[in-house]
């Protein structure tokens, strides 16, 4: 049993249609956390066919995720110009929306996104009260890389690992209690903020860092979890090929303010212009 699920307050960009109609996908950024916004490709089925999307728009979301893999196919259209597309691996995670609603009137929009994750901890280490949880969780964009993908000699894989590392901070609460710290090998279920995205030398997205909030013991593992990338993570700036920023939005028509150029995120977490 596992699960990554996203909440928080998504800038929508690269709005487009796929299949009948009634299929929205979105390039979507969450607030930075230290080291740049949180970008997901996310899809949206507008069963009711209620709700409008532009460029720019902000909703809060709920969602299924995981760590965006190569194979994923962005669905980009032809209105969509090619230099403004992003790679799959300038997406740091994908998913399913489960729920959304428009959010007009949340000034500053500047949310740090909460995740709930379900899976088993290993790498446990008393003295930074941290450890690690691989979690898969089925995604649709995923499933259909597989599908497309999957030869003799490559099996098709409709599951990812999403490597977390998960902090439990100090805090008043454990004034004089220890911290709820999970042994090796144990089922849990936390929820926590994204306080960092760990990317590689080419900027892909390959831990995802969370400030545990709530936590849960749900029996022990006879399974090892699944080994996610070995490739050794950094602390790096990013540039995204997005227009939008969490900065000077129309709270009145539930947008956030274009960019003339692509951005870039400095030490501090604050959106810049690239020149």
């Amino acid at each position: 049993m596992s699960a990554v699920q996203l909440t928080g307050i998504a800038i929508f960009e690269h709005v487009r249609q796929s299949g009948k109609g009634l299929t929205f996908l979105f390039d979507a950024q969450f607030f930075p956390a230290t080291n740049g916004p949180l970008v997901v490709l996310l899809k949206y089925f507008n069963r009711n066919g209620e709700l409008s999307f532009t460029d720019g728009s902000r909703f809060f979301v709920e969602a299924n995720v995981t760590k965006m893999i190569d194979s994923v196919d962005p669905h980009y259209t032809e209105d969509i110009p090619e230099e403004s597309r992003l790679t799959t691996k300038e997406f740091d995670m994908v998913g399913d929306i489960v729920w959304l609603c428009p959010a007009p009137k949340v000034n500053p929009p500047s949310r740090l996104p909460i995740f709930r994750v379900a899976g088993v901890a290993f790498n446990t280490h008393a003295s930074t009260a941290s450890f690690k949880i691989h979690p898969e969780q089925y995604v649709s964009l995923v499933k259909e890389a597989a599908g497309s993908t999957t030869t003799a000699s490559i099996p098709a894989v409709k599951v990812t690992a999403c490597p977390v590392l998960a902090t439990i901070p100090d805090s008043p609460r454990y004034k004089f209690s220890k911290k709820p710290l999970p042994t090796n090998g144990r089922y849990i279920f936390m929820s926590g903020f994204l306080t960092k995205v760990e990317r590689n030398n080419e900027e892909h997205a390959v831990r995802f860092c969370i400030d545990v909030e709530t936590i849960a013991f749900l029996g022990n593992s006879l399974i090892a979890p699944r080994a996610a990338s070995r490739t050794p993570a950094k602390n790096c700036s990013t540039t995204k090929k997005l227009k939008y920023t969490f900065d000077d939005t129309d709270e009145e028509n539930n947008t956030s303010t274009p960019l003339k150029r692509k951005l870039s995120v400095a030490s501090d977490a604050s959106l810049t212009q690239t020149e």
